[in-house]
């Protein structure tokens, strides 16, 4: 009879890319553990909740438990295999007087990501942990119970694809994440409402910018003359020109920018009222920043992350695209450049 842990492999099994695990690894000897060492408790134990080939406890050669849901080929060491939302912390001898516990490293996402957070849940419900080590989309942010008490002490920025399908060793891209380390703090503080919302999921707007359809404008919620040309930017949300397409304001006028490669210098110059006449305000978002920025600068670094998330888009013999008119596609990309950039 066949365990329930032995499965053969999904089409949503991605596995974490064995140089990309050890730079993670490599971050948490050279900062964190020192730190640690000096404690008044001086030693980490790790609990990777989510362990698949169990490479990421094997190169941190620390004491450790190993979980996962199924057992795979590719496994190797001690790994328990069972639900990590149903082990205890009973099951799992550890002296927390000497010993700082650390849950990571790779959980499911889920949709919405209920997964991380139902993972987050239940760590921290049953042990408290002094650290986590997570490799999480860019813009994930815990919920506001639970990051009142966590704060980020190190990121790591992850450039292109860092997942593989475990079957064929093909590259699986689509998803912008970065390895981020949470300490928890020895009290509370407010939760930042800037970066979240009741529900945990990516909010509609940054601090730091406000994001409109330009039909805002024709239904007269947004007053053209009350604003500063250099806090507007717009970009093609829908067709062949998603994500690489601006309109840049300049005084009365509009400067259209079309990134077919790297650098775009203006291909035409229009008035409002021919934007409107030969374009759909429904195909555009209007970002309104707070302040003025350097939009050359910030086109180019959307440019940059677009092309890590759709490369695809850049290439002139494909007929498909990759559409923003879903803001789960173009809200973490300003989130990235707003928050980790200088513009």
């Amino acid at each position: 009879m066949t365990s329930s842990a032995d499965k053969s492999y999904r089409p949503d099994d991605f596995f974490t890319k064995p140089e990309i695990i050890s730079e993670c690894v490599a971050d948490i000897h050279q900062v964190i553990l020192p730190h640690i060492e000096v404690s008044d408790k001086p030693h980490l134990f790790v609990i990777d909740s989510s362990a698949g080939s169990n490479q990421f406890c094997r190169e941190l050669q620390l004491p450790h438990y190993a979980n996962d849901l199924f057992r795979y080929p590719e496994t190797q060491g001690q790994v328990h295999h069972g639900d990590w939302l149903e082990i205890k912390r009973e099951s799992i001898p550890i002296n927390r007087k000497t010993t700082q516990v650390a849950i990571g490293f790779n959980p499911p996402f889920g949709p919405r990501y209920k997964l991380i957070h139902d993972f987050v849940d239940h760590a921290v419900r049953e042990f408290q942990p002094e650290w986590f080590f997570w490799l999480i989309p860019v813009y994930y942010r815990m919920k506001p119970e639970h990051e009142r008490w966590y704060e980020v002490v190190l990121t790591r920025k992850l450039d292109g694809n860092i997942f593989y399908r475990p079957r064929t060793g093909q590259d699986q891209g689509g998803v912008l994440c970065e390895f981020r380390v949470y300490k928890r703090r020895e009290s509370p503080v407010e939760a930042d409402s800037s970066i979240m919302t009741s529900q945990n999921v990516m909010p509609k707007e940054h601090s730091l910018v406000q994001i409109f359809k330009p039909k805002a404008i024709l239904d007269g919620k947004i007053s053209l003359a009350n604003l500063d040309p250099e806090k507007i930017l717009l970009i093609r949300c829908v067709g062949r020109g998603s994500g690489r397409k601006f309109m840049e304001p300049q005084g009365d006028g509009i400067s259209l920018f079309h990134y077919k490669d790297k650098d775009s210098a203006p291909v035409d110059q229009l008035t409002w009222d021919e934007f409107f006449q030969n374009y759909s305000p429904a195909t555009f978002y209007m970002f309104l920043f707070q302040m003025p920025l350097n939009r050359t600068l910030f086109r180019h670094q959307w440019i940059d992350e677009w092309r890590q998330m759709a490369p695809h888009s850049f290439d002139p013999r494909n007929s498909v695209c990759m559409n923003l008119y879903k803001k789960e596609h173009c809200i973490p990309i300003l989130f990235k450049i707003l928050n980790h950039s200088q513009i």
